[in-house]
């Protein structure tokens, strides 16, 4: 009986000895959990006094520091409060974690260079001759012509030919076939609607009718029809004339297309500057004003062949001059020399496409020595 009681008063002390201890740490944490939290030496009070309860904030590091860092690294200048990558810091009054506060605002400086310190020097840019044939070599072809034809206004002779060469080749695919390019600023595709006709659309165009039956394989004019396609160059194309290489190279805008070889007048008498395109005849007739004798159309001894494109003087030696043109030869041998009256002569075949290209009141000339 006395050994029974002695274990029962071992056990109600052994369960009195764990429940102080229960006690001790439910009380340990609960003061902990309701103790105020400290930001360094500070306590976190709400507005009101109170102790605010602890906020998580996404920030790894305290928004002055962040912005600090900011502001030594980028520059208030280079900040960007509407970045999409900002992350807005609970409890920071808005302040973005990577950005500088809208408070500050933004200061334009400058920085002077050290007595003696050089300045370090900048990459050189490739050559346009090297870009341009880096941009076809990727197929880019739209940015290697316009980068070539930029090449082309400095560039030394035998680069000019191989420049001449690319450009024509390109010319050939990009704008004088039915290919189309959405992206070709030159060339756009138009859907035949009621009322359009192929001399309204290339009045608009400003490019001639002829040029746009060929490109469009178009055998009758009036043969279009209602959802149609059909390809259209924005013009005009323009021509410079170089009287010391007898040459005539044709551009649309900017770009480059093609060159000619041309005739020039005898001793020089093809005056220089600029002229517009005043007049088009095919198959004129014409009176040499020599001898005034009168070749008729289609006359085989024509001295000025099948085509004419009359030209009037607007600036330079050519201010107010007329009666001056590009016309054919029946002289083939005359190409490359200076042998006409003044006027530019091509090859029969060349004076067609030059005929097709260049329009009425739009279309200007230049010729340079």
């Amino acid at each position: 009986m006395i050994d029974k009681l002695v274990a029962h008063r071992k056990s109600a002390l052994l369960f009195a000895g764990i429940a102080v201890l229960a006690c001790g740490i439910w009380g340990t944490y609960a003061w902990r959990a309701t103790r105020p939290k400290t930001v360094g030496n500070e306590t976190a009070l709400s507005p009101g006094g109170e102790v605010a309860k602890p906020t998580l904030l996404r920030a790894t590091r305290p928004i002055s520091e962040i912005v600090q860092k900011i502001e030594s690294e980028r520059g208030p200048a280079a900040c960007d409060a509407n970045s999409s990558d900002a992350s807005i810091v609970e409890g920071s009054s808005g302040v973005r974690a990577n950005s500088a506060p809208s408070s500050l605002t933004a200061t334009e400086i400058t920085i002077a260079r050290a007595s003696g310190q050089k300045p370090a020097e900048a990459p050189r840019p490739a050559g346009a001759l090297v870009e341009g044939k880096a941009a076809l070599a990727r197929g880019d072809f739209i940015d290697g012509r316009r980068v070539l034809s930029q090449a082309l206004q400095r560039a030394e002779p035998k680069d000019a030919d191989f420049i001449r060469n690319e450009l024509t080749r390109l010319s050939a695919a990009m704008l004088f076939s039915r290919a189309t390019n959405i992206d070709d600023p030159l060339t756009s595709v138009h859907t035949i609607g009621s009322g359009d006709t192929l001399h309204g659309l290339a009045a608009r165009s400003k490019v001639t009718e002829e040029l746009l039956a060929s490109i469009n394989k178009v055998a009758e004019a009036n043969h279009l029809y209602i959802g149609q396609k059909i390809k259209l160059i924005r013009g005009p194309f323009r021509a410079v004339i170089d009287k010391s290489d007898h040459r005539m190279d044709i551009w649309l805008g900017e770009i480059f297309v093609r060159s000619l070889p041309v005739g020039l007048g005898a001793n020089g008498y093809t005056p220089t500057g600029e002229w517009v395109v005043n007049s088009k005849l095919s198959n004129p007739d014409w009176r040499d004003p020599i001898t005034n004798r009168h070749y008729l159309a289609d006359d085989p001894e024509n001295p000025i062949g099948e085509h004419w494109i009359g030209l009037s003087g607007v600036s330079g030696d050519a201010l107010g001059k007329s009666g001056f043109g590009i016309h054919g030869t029946i002289d083939p041998s005359s190409i490359g020399k200076d042998k006409s009256m003044g006027c530019v002569r091509l090859r029969p075949d060349d004076v067609k496409l030059v005929y097709d290209l260049l329009v009425l009141n739009e279309s200007h000339v230049v010729i340079r020595d």
